[in-house]
């Protein structure tokens, strides 16, 4: 009898135990439910490319759902599913599995089928990676390519001579779900097959669907596994995808009324489809209909984005706002398009701001110039530096100035131009930010070898320059001795003074 008390008793402490430590820790539970899950998560993924590539990303579902679409145009869904269902159950010892298998081959063990796909999931990785992130392999791709180029990414990913391509695009505004429940119905009238993949993109966030029969599959790298665990996708009707789209982009405008960038990812033999798409289905501009001009930012930052022409014309014509109303954002048209280098774009939107050159990023300061120098071309600083009034040397928030982002930027490391333009211009080498740093230290830091080569053949040209009137005192301009001067008292003192006023950070454009 005291025997049974004791374990009772025992049992009853143990209990209690893990109660209170759940109260205390309830992340401990939750983290180790997530640690011995079989099924993939969107942060599982982002943590294998962190294990396997050293790519850390903050999200992947643009590189995700692309590679989704490649393998519905090919044929080889079911062989994704099985990928997707393997990179779960080892999401979180994949290294170690990969190193078992390695070690068997080397000793002549025969290998199974399971293990053969395993072998696989870091080439599906590396796919993903260079899909999400295409700007990091630019020796891969042999040029800049930003993640919106569908096409380039396709022929990296698939060879040159995969029959796998965007088959159309185009930016779309509803009003309302009954227009966009008719807009999905045409889609099916058209002739959209099942093994045509459409990516849906907001500002923010990539998904994907596709004919089921006379149902839709929704691919949500936020949602894997969530409707029926053996699948990663949703089965859904017309009405039930549109309320996923509607819910998606809830958070960009308000209201009844979302917009929409959508690539349809088919084969050569699609071709039919595309002429039906461009007759059939009539463009869907929120012309018809009074939006705010937070709703014409954001739809013409779409259009932008995707490098839909004939929807950048269009708004264009009708003289839609590409800042916003006080002050620069990262997500709005001329901002996307310095971040993508999308020169055609940016060159009918520079007349429309040169009045504005000098506009910052309230939160941080950052100018179009800072922007251009991180992300942008010869071109598009060239044009930027034209502008009379551009404040070559202003600051962000840290005291950066733009050769400073230049100096940290990968797109620059192969531009000579770039940087010999900006000093060209006056671009300030002796300038330091707020920890200090130059433009030389930021090269350094940044192992930005071309840059390290010019800047020190500058600062040594100008130091050479700084010395001369002591020997040769005719020989130095009073412009150069002024400003010698004046950065030795206040080495600041050259930064730009713009818009003052806060408001909150904007979100990246780019999609996670």
């Amino acid at each position: 009898m005291l025997l049974v008390f004791y374990l009772l008793l025992r049992m009853q402490l143990t209990f209690l135990t893990k109660i209170i430590a759940l109260l205390l820790h309830p992340e401990d539970e939750r983290s180790s439910k997530s640690h011995h899950s079989k099924s993939l998560s969107h942060n599982d993924l982002a943590a294998l490319l962190l294990k396997l590539l050293r790519r850390d990303y903050a999200g992947v579902c643009y590189g995700f759902t692309l590679n989704w679409a490649l393998a519905v145009a090919e044929g080889n869904e079911a062989l994704f599913y099985r990928k997707l269902h393997l990179l779960g159950l080892h999401h979180f010892d994949l290294p170690q599995v990969l190193d078992r298998i390695a070690h068997k081959k080397r000793i002549g063990d025969s290998i199974s089928e399971e293990e053969l796909l395993i072998s696989s999931l870091p080439e599906l990785c590396l796919k993903i990676s260079k899909a999400q992130d295409p700007e990091s392999y630019i020796i891969d791709y042999g040029k800049r390519v930003k993640q919106p180029d569908v096409d380039a990414i396709i022929n990296r990913i698939r060879g040159k001579h995969s029959t796998v391509k965007r088959v159309f695009y185009k930016t779309c505004a509803f009003n309302g779900r009954q227009e966009m429940m008719d807009y999905i119905t045409r889609l099916v009238h058209c002739g959209l097959s099942e093994n045509t993949a459409v990516l849906i993109n907001t500002i923010g966030h990539s998904m994907g669907f596709k004919r089921l029969g006379r149902r839709w599959q929704f691919m949500d790298i936020n949602q894997l596994y969530e409707q029926d665990t053996q699948n990663p996708y949703f089965e859904l009707d017309t009405c039930q995808l549109v309320d996923e789209f509607f819910q998606a982009s809830s958070q960009y405008l308000t209201g009844n009324r979302v917009a929409f960038s959508l690539d349809f990812i088919g084969s050569d033999s699609s071709s039919g489809l595309t002429v039906q798409l461009s007759t059939s289905v009539p463009p869907l501009f929120p012309f018809r209909h009074k939006w705010s001009f937070e709703q014409r930012v954001y739809f013409l930052g779409l259009a932008v984005f995707q490098g839909d022409m004939y929807a950048v014309h269009q708004c264009l014509r009708l003289k839609w706002p590409v800042l916003a109303k006080k002050y620069l954002t990262s997500n709005c048209p001329i901002a996307i398009a310095l971040q993508l280098n999308r020169y055609n774009i940016f060159k009918m939107m520079l007349p429309l701001i040169a009045h504005r050159i000098n506009t910052v990023i309230a939160c941080n300061k950052v100018t179009l110039l800072h922007l251009a120098c991180e992300y942008s071309g010869f071109a598009i600083m060239e044009d930027l530096l034209r502008i009379k009034g551009i404040a070559i040397n202003s600051v962000d928030s840290k005291g950066r100035t733009p050769l400073m982002y230049a100096c940290r930027a990968s797109n620059t490391t192969y531009y000579h131009a770039v940087f010999r333009l900006l000093l060209a211009h006056g671009a300030s080498v002796t300038l330091r930010d707020r920890k200090g740093l130059n433009a030389l230290d930021h090269a350094y830091k940044n192992n930005h070898h071309l840059a390290i080569k010019l800047l020190e053949k500058k600062t040594n040209t100008r130091a050479l320059s700084l010395c001369a009137p002591i020997q040769k005192p005719s020989s130095v301009s009073q412009s150069e001795v002024y400003f010698f001067k004046k950065n030795a008292v206040n080495p600041v003192s050259m930064h730009y003074s713009g818009n003052q006023d806060e408001i909150q950070s904007s979100v990246s454009m780019q999609h996670t």
